[in-house]
């Protein structure tokens, strides 16, 4: 056959090759994906993960990808998908997740802990410690019979620091907290009279609590009690009325006031900003806890854990346990509930999709108190043990 033919067929060819080619390379970079199932093409979706610690793996549909966490995929074929995220050391993550075409779906902020069969670290206490909410510090009293002494500890590896030292008064009981200035409160009480003092936790220097008066008021009426604010001229404003009760200003906020009513056990939220509807909250509850940014309030009744946000006004329960609900916290690297039982203490998440991932932390009965240090690397929690206080402590991330 002459080459003069070849010339125009080869050409020919060419062109149908790329005519054909362009668009199918032009739908696939555009994310266009023939699907089997449906006999469609259709286009994908995108898969955005992040994870704490960074660096795991990501499997979707038990297919491992070759991007680790943080990674965007952008290649997700609609449909259901079980993605699996994991990580050496840790335990795994997985949940069943829709992707749409042409949307992003997002598994982000995941926490993997590390596997828990490490052994703690254990320091003997002989009273429970007060945590400092911010600097993670630790304040407790020692009783020899005969003086009292408040010691302080920066964290768990640091050696005791004596603050104060005095001899023990027959039918005196001693208790110490944090207050706001990150000083420590150390109150002797006899009967119903406490004596109040602040301990300068650098110098160990004393002088007298000074109470702050709120211009927050709560005044009791035959049946019914009444929040009030001062204004000018010292006028009291009424901002809302409250069922009867006895109540105590908690931690709160802005601009909001957290109110526990210990007659009844409730707990009432309150956003003294409003005209109308000033009472965002009011619900059972005899553990609570904010989350760093203020966004989201974790609370229980003992045996319901649920989470409450003041900006979006919903309420959503959790869990619900049998055994008696004892701690409860959020977790410091993410919005993960934390709370003890007489199981121990778990770890449940708040992303409901498919099915919330629960994982028991530390299995251990009668946990008095814990917390978490070095930005929640570590968990400590205390138990009493033939009369004294045990301090725990086991790494959750590296």
């Amino acid at each position: 056959m002459k080459p003069k033919f070849w010339r125009p067929m080869l050409f020919f060819i060419f062109v149908a090759a790329f005519l054909i080619s362009a668009p199918i390379v032009v739908l696939y970079t555009a994310g266009y994906r023939y699907q089997f199932g449906t006999n469609k093409i259709v286009q994908t979706g995108i898969l955005n993960v992040t994870s704490f610690p960074r660096g795991a793996s990501i499997f979707i549909n038990d297919k491992k990808q070759k991007e680790n966490t943080p990674a965007v995929i952008d290649d997700v074929m609609p449909g259901k998908h079980i993605v699996r995220v994991q990580k050496d050391g840790y335990t795994s993550w997985q949940k069943t997740l829709e992707v749409n075409s042409k949307q992003s779906t997002f598994a982000n902020d995941i926490i993997l802990f590390l596997e828990q069969d490490q052994e703690p670290t254990i320091i003997t206490l002989e009273t429970n410690p007060i945590i400092n909410r911010s600097t993670k510090q630790w304040t407790y009293i020692t009783d020899d019979g005969s003086w009292i002494e408040v010691l302080m500890k920066e964290n768990f590896d640091a050696q005791p620091k004596s603050l104060l030292r005095l001899p023990k008064q027959k039918s005196q009981t001693y208790s110490v907290e944090w207050t706001d200035t990150n000083e420590i409160l150390f109150i002797e009480a006899t009967g119903t009279k406490k004596a109040k003092t602040l301990l300068n936790i650098q110098t160990g220097e004393q002088k007298p609590f000074d109470e702050k008066l709120s211009p927050f008021t709560i005044k009791n009426l035959s049946d019914r009690s009444v929040l009030s604010v001062k204004g000018e001229n010292d006028i009291a404003k009424i901002i809302a009325y409250l069922p009867l009760g006895s109540y105590t200003f908690e931690d709160s906020p802005n601009p909001y006031l957290l109110l526990k009513d210990t007659a009844h056990n409730s707990l009432i939220l309150i956003d003294p900003t409003q005209t109308q509807e000033q009472i965002l909250l009011n619900v059972s509850a005899n553990q609570w806890n904010w989350s760093n940014t203020g966004n989201a309030l974790l609370f229980s009744d003992g045996f319901d854990v649920a989470v409450y946000s003041p900006f979006s006004h919903k309420q959503e329960t959790l869990t619900r346990v049998s055994e008696p609900i004892i701690g409860l916290k959020w977790y410091e690297k993410g919005l993960v509930a934390i709370f003890t039982s007489q199981e121990g203490i778990t770890a449940l998440e708040l992303d409901q999709r498919s099915q919330r991932n629960k994982m028991t932390l530390v299995k251990e009965s009668a946990v008095n108190e814990f917390w978490f240090e070095n930005g929640g690397e570590w968990i400590v929690w205390t138990v009493e043990k033939d009369g004294k206080i045990e301090a725990n402590r086991k790494r959750l991330q590296r």
